[in-house]
């Protein structure tokens, strides 16, 4: 760990000793002077919330920071386990929009069934380009195809609007093979986002990530298939097969949720 990182590691806990000792000392001058006179009294109130929330916001982001390092470290890590596999066929797509390309072919043509995570914090902005929205529009379009006839599980967190978009429109056309959960709450865990192909491929489905790719290898697939099927179980369901859990919809449809 280099001397950078071993100081940015440490600022959370300096920053919260320091927010423990401007309290401590704010005390102190409350009781023995900032008390006999009002305004200035007013004044250093106004300053000590100001010093407060600036300790506040600097804090919240060096933990995102921290928290994207992670998720960056977590997946080149795993792109550097996965090549001691045997048998492994592994894509790098040059694009997040080739890669999507590559999705939506594989899901049209799955056979056994899909286990999707849509949970990652920051998803990408509304699509501008005519290209990217042929692509979500087509996306959108094979999953209902395929859910006719074949198992497709999906995993939510609601980060905006835009999500829950996505998941009502699914669960309006009622189709059979579809099925979605979602978690209310999953914050300052790493999330890695992936769609598992017929148990057989795990695509690795993130516009953030350093590297777009996909992995085919049965091994492989079936440990986040188990990675999967652990997340589901403990996630709140929202369609099962033709159920539809009105009271989860209508709680949903409630959360204030960014643009």
């Amino acid at each position: 760990m280099t001397v950078f990182k071993k100081i940015l590691k440490a600022i959370p806990l300096i920053l919260i000793i320091a927010m423990a000792i401007i309290n401590l000392l704010f005390t102190i001058l409350e009781y023995f002077y900032f008390r006999r006179t009002e305004i200035l009294r007013s004044q250093q109130f106004i300053f000590l919330a100001s010093t407060l929330l600036s300790i506040i916001t600097i804090h919240l982001i060096i933990l995102y920071w921290q928290i994207k390092e992670r998720e960056s470290r977590l997946f080149k890590n795993l792109l550097s386990a996965i090549k001691n596999f045997k048998d492994v066929d592994l894509k790098i797509f040059n694009s997040i929009e080739e890669q999507e390309e590559y999705v939506i072919k594989q899901i049209k043509y799955a056979k056994k069934g899909i286990h999707d995570l849509s949970w990652k914090e920051k998803i990408r902005d509304e699509p501008n380009l005519p290209k990217e929205k042929e692509l979500e529009r087509k996306n959108d379009m094979t999953v209902r195809l395929i859910s006719k006839d074949c198992v497709y599980k999906e995993i939510f967190v609601f980060s905006n609007e835009k999500r829950r978009e996505k998941m009502l429109q699914r669960i309006s056309a009622e189709l059979p093979g579809y099925s979605c959960k979602y978690y209310s709450d999953v914050k300052g865990i790493p999330r890695i986002q992936f769609i598992v192909i017929d148990n057989e491929e795990v695509i690795f489905a993130s516009s953030e990530y350093p590297n777009h790719c996909s992995v085919k290898n049965k091994e492989l697939a079936s440990i986040f298939v188990k990675y999967y099927e652990e997340i589901w179980c403990n996630a709140i369901p929202i369609k099962e097969g033709s159920k539809i859990y009105e009271d989860t919809v209508e709680k949903i449809k409630k959360l204030e949720l960014p643009s």
